[in-house]
């Protein structure tokens, strides 16, 4: 695009050096002509009264309308896809302007669900090791209560085993005493007591003794 800028300016500056040669060359040929009267008559006047550059009618409007024709055809070639050039940029630079200030809206607003949700999930933490703390100490609790009714049972049933085999040591050692005074007795008196003789005499020992 700058290219073709340069390219018509170019152009539109060898347009106008035509014309002015051309012009220059016409009067070359012009003041050739002229008398020696019209010299000395030229020489004559004043220097202010004297065109230095030249300038005439029909230059002026061919250089204006060149003029025109390369402001019309920089305008169609140069300025016009520049103009476009520059409003689709800037378009563009508003529109990554606005997908920024989006993109930066919805980043913020994810933040804050992500700080959201955080700061639920400690609190949900919290109460989860509360909670697993309360259960740990209710467990405990439980553990040691049943670790005493176990040890309260436990010596209760040593104790009634213990009971029992010092009643059973104690009929026996009743049932030996009591053979024993039977056989003294028989022999004493020669006389033999029956079997259940025996074991009444056994029993009544025992009831005397766990009275």
């Amino acid at each position: 695009m700058l290219r073709r800028f340069f390219v018509m300016t170019l152009l539109g500056l060898l347009s106008l050096g035509f014309v002015f040669s051309t012009n220059c060359f016409a009067e070359v040929k012009t003041a050739e002509a002229k008398t020696a009267e019209a010299k000395v008559a030229d020489s004559k006047q004043p220097e202010e009264q004297r065109d230095i550059f030249g300038f005439s009618a029909d230059t002026g409007v061919w250089t204006l309308v060149l003029f025109i024709l390369l402001l019309f055809a920089l305008k169609k070639t140069a300025w016009g896809p520049m103009l476009e050039g520059l409003q689709k940029r800037e378009e563009n630079i508003r529109r990554a302007i606005d997908e920024a200030e989006a993109a930066s809206l919805k980043s913020q607003k994810l933040q804050s669900e992500l700080d959201a949700k955080f700061r639920l999930a400690g609190d949900q933490i919290r109460l989860l090791i509360d909670e697993a703390r309360r259960d740990g100490q209710v467990l405990k609790d439980e553990m040691v209560s049943k670790a005493k009714e176990e040890i309260v049972a436990e010596r209760d049933r040593l104790h009634r085993e213990l009971q029992l085999a010092k009643d059973q040591a104690m009929k026996e050692l009743l049932t030996k005493a009591s053979d024993l005074a039977l056989l003294v007795s028989s022999k004493a008196i020669k006389k033999s007591l029956t079997i259940d003789d025996h074991r009444s005499l056994v029993d009544d020992c025992l009831a005397e003794l766990s009275k």
